[in-house]
């Protein structure tokens, strides 16, 4: 793997937005794994993923992140900010998705207004790479990509990566923006509004047929979240030029594929339904990762067969099995 090209920013307080969600987790154990102290902003009712030890450098709060007062209480005295809170989900209904992106507006608003009185140097922003390119012109697709996003959640992620540039053009901050892909592994809801790999793992250990838009010849790319993870640490500690990564396994597996696969994961046939293909899917994901392996020394580890089998590994720990219906 080529080494960073610069790697001299070494942040010591992190703050992570939205650290309690599924990748938020990942990033946190991370994180934690490399020595750095962790401060989790989340919204009330969300719970840590699991008891922390008393020497462990990490603090839980629970606040608005679209409220000025409660963002600056959680970012004053930390050199980094990851900023994974999103109240979107690709799934959305229209009013369901406007109230959301509304609510990322506001919080996004106060976060760049933060930043530069708390004179924090360096933001992360976790995007879709999934949703802001749009229909592709070419496979897999690198950052110069033309973005012409089909949805509302993908022009959504668009607009706050346009603000966040906008403002480093500015020199508050320096931003690193990453585009990533179909993340999926343990933690993941299962309440099959996101992520297909882990919504058709849980439904076919309940015997439940996976619902497929479209005739299963769409293209995705699905990428571990423990990658997703480790890119970023990764972009934490990049000083070089480029703002924008793409992050995923840089692989196109077509949905009928996958199923192919689980089948042989579970040594039996699953059931499907087929629907029509969706107005805000796009027919082919897949993307090129080349300037996160150069620039970010990054590249993902985990192949789909392993991610599979640890996922589904996970999904009866918690309650995948027919016999037991807990989801954390």
């Amino acid at each position: 793997m080529t080494e960073p090209s610069t790697t001299a920013f070494r942040p010591r307080r992190v703050a992570l937005l939205g650290g309690g969600g599924f990748i938020g987790a990942w990033a946190c154990e991370r994180l934690l794994a490399k020595g750095v102290e962790v401060r989790v902003l989340e919204r009330s009712g969300v719970k840590p993923w699991r008891s922390f030890d008393r020497n462990e450098c990490i603090e839980w709060r629970t606040g608005d992140a679209g409220s000025l007062a409660d963002l600056k209480a959680v970012l004053a005295g930390v050199d980094a900010v990851v900023h994974l809170a999103s109240a979107t989900l690709p799934g959305s209904g229209p009013d369901e998705l406007a109230l959301e992106l509304e609510r990322d507006r506001r919080a996004l608003a106060c976060l760049l207004e933060a930043l530069p009185a708390l004179q924090i140097p360096r933001l992360v922003f976790v995007s879709s790479g999934g949703c802001v390119y749009g229909p592709a012109r070419r496979l897999p697709i690198d950052e110069d990509h033309p973005t012409r996003p089909v949805n509302d959640y993908g022009s959504g992620k668009l607009a706050a990566e346009a603000q966040m540039l906008e403002a480093a053009q500015r020199g508050r901050f320096d931003v690193k923006i990453l585009r990533v892909a179909n993340a999926y592994g343990a933690r993941q809801r299962l309440d099959h509004r996101q992520g297909v790999v882990t919504t058709f793992l849980h439904r076919a250990r309940q015997g439940l047929p996976l619902i497929v838009y479209g005739d299963g010849s769409v293209l995705r790319d699905f990428v571990h979240v423990s990658d997703v993870a480790e890119a970023i640490a990764c972009a934490l500690g990049h000083t070089g030029a480029s703002q924008t990564f793409n992050i995923g396994s840089g692989q196109a597996t077509r949905i009928d594929a996958l199923i192919e696969r689980i089948e042989r994961l579970l040594e039996r046939p699953v059931l499907t339904e087929f629907y029509p293909g969706r107005p805000g899917d796009v027919e082919a994901n897949a993307l090129d990762c080349g300037r996160a392996r150069a620039e970010l020394g990054w590249q993902p580890r985990v192949a789909l067969a392993a991610g599979l089998e640890m996922t589904l590994a996970w999904i009866d720990e918690v309650g995948g099995a027919p016999a037991k219906t807990a989801i954390p």
